[in-house]
């Protein structure tokens, strides 16, 4: 069915638009459909399967259940003839006040002090960006991201670009990870996983939302391989996140590690302009 099939089907919708005005936001399609039982935002892709939004709202339902930080609400997912679709819960999300900013930062830590499994991983695989984000369950934090995050990169760089020497020059962080978690335990939390600053805002209340999560459980350190990637987050978000879980030594390390992860994806998604800044990183750990 479409999607507007499936407002009427799955959300009993008895009034629809008779089109839909869809423009493009980040790598989906997105509109907003006014309904007789409300106003939902709509997302579809083309390429894709809907089991890439089936594990968007596995992960967004995951989040909610933490009780924590705000996300739209998943109501249903699928796949038409032409593409794939997932309808969520319509927020006004405004920019962020310094106010927002700090209780941003305290939700975020209490979601990821939320219990969590024992392992490393996810109930499903998912997507970071467009790209395959790979979950299975790990008992280690750091064979899971050698091999499911940085190793899995590398490959895909190799496989679309030929690029070999970018992993000769990623072995010294490669051998040297290990070394970073000397004397750390490392427990699973849960992840949003792609938290830049376009995937937070807040609403009218004030209250911080984020959405167009990539979940998993993983080292929570992990969440700043991208927050610190593109801006967007104040002295008052890392106070509040920090007075509830306090910066650890090899902090810095650890998280270039992390950007490491999110600027190869970058490489596989949008091109070679991000080569420079993975071999700039890499050449840190040498």
């Amino acid at each position: 069915m479409d999607i507007l099939e499936a407002l009427k089907e799955k959300l009993d919708c008895e009034e629809v638009p008779e089109r839909l005005d869809w423009s493009l936001g980040g790598l989906n399609q997105t509109a907003v459909a006014q309904t007789d039982k409300g106003i939902f935002f709509l997302k579809r892709h083309q390429e894709h399967s809907d089991d890439m939004y089936e594990a968007e709202a596995i992960g967004l339902q995951k989040i909610i259940e933490t009780k924590t930080v705000r996300v739209p609400i998943p109501y249903a997912f699928g796949l038409s003839e032409e593409e794939a679709y997932l309808i969520l819960e319509r927020l006004d999300i405004e920019g962020h006040t310094a106010e927002s900013q700090r209780a941003l930062g305290e939700k975020l830590a209490e979601m990821h002090l939320t219990p969590a499994p024992r392992q490393f991983g996810f109930d499903c695989d998912n997507t970071i960006g467009t790209t395959p984000q790979k979950n299975p369950w790990t008992d280690n934090w750091v064979d899971f991201f050698i091999n499911h995050r940085l190793n899995f990169q590398l490959q895909l760089v190799e496989e679309l670009y030929r690029d070999t020497e970018l992993r000769k020059k990623a072995e010294p962080l490669l051998n040297r990870f290990p070394d970073f978690f000397e004397g750390l335990h490392v427990k699973p939390s849960l992840l949003h996983g792609d938290l830049w600053g376009g995937n937070t805002g807040k609403l009218s209340s004030g209250e911080p939302v984020v959405y167009d999560p990539a979940a998993y459980y993983g080292h929570h350190e992990a969440e700043f391989g991208i927050i610190e990637m593109f801006g967007g987050f104040t002295r008052e978000f890392y106070r509040a996140y920090e007075a509830l879980i306090p910066r650890q030594e090899g902090f810095q390390e650890r998280v270039g590690a992390y950007r490491l992860y999110h600027i190869l994806n970058h490489y596989v998604i949008f091109g070679d302009s991000y080569r420079s800044a993975c071999l700039s990183l890499c050449n840190r750990y040498h």
